[in-house]
């Protein structure tokens, strides 16, 4: 930017130059040539006036380069200010992600360990029952329910494993997300 200004304004010396010798060499041509020196000073109002006009444009581009530089100066210290706010900001939602997931695993860790005492309770209940068969039809059924609740201890114990692998993934993510927020925030 500083650039363009120091380029308008060396132009505009340049030109300034340029038009002084004009008039110099004008003057030296007006004293050679008596006759034609009304021609000269027309063409040398024309050419002043044609400079004056550059001058204006020239020092009007400065004007505009200067106060784009001033606007762009301004404009990084609030780009600045933005950046240290979204820094903030970020920070500030990473920490309310590591809560809101731990808040999440503690809940879900709470109400798988809920479902489990009470189905565990229940199945112990029945284990204590009194009841035995009395005759052949009774010891049936009551081994056909020994082997229900054996298959149906055998099914939440698969799906306790496959929770508790679930709790341990969930585990590792936090972890990882923690590393990830750490490697942003470096």
């Amino acid at each position: 930017m500083l650039f363009a200004v120091w380029a308008v304004l060396e132009e505009l010396l340049k030109r300034q130059q340029q038009v002084d010798e004009l008039c110099i060499k004008a003057k030296k041509l007006k004293q050679l040539e008596l006759e034609k020196s009304e021609g000269i000073d027309t063409k040398r109002l024309q050419i002043e006036e044609k400079f004056f006009k550059l001058l204006l444009s020239l020092e009007q581009k400065k004007n505009i380069y200067i106060n784009i530089y001033v606007i762009l100066k301004m404009n990084k210290y609030e780009i600045l200010m933005n950046i240290q706010l979204l820094k903030c900001k970020n920070e500030s939602l990473l920490k309310e992600i590591e809560n809101y997931e731990q808040h999440l695993l503690e809940h879900l860790h709470k109400k798988i360990s809920t479902k489990t005492e009470t189905w565990l309770d229940e199945q112990e209940l029945y284990m204590m029952s009194e009841e035995h068969g009395k005759d052949e039809l009774s010891i049936q059924t009551f081994i056909h329910k020994h082997q229900t609740m054996e298959q149906t201890i055998e099914n939440y114990s698969d799906i306790l494993r496959e929770l508790g692998d679930k709790a341990k993934n969930l585990i590792i993510d936090l972890e990882q997300s923690n590393l990830s927020r750490d490697l942003i925030n470096e």
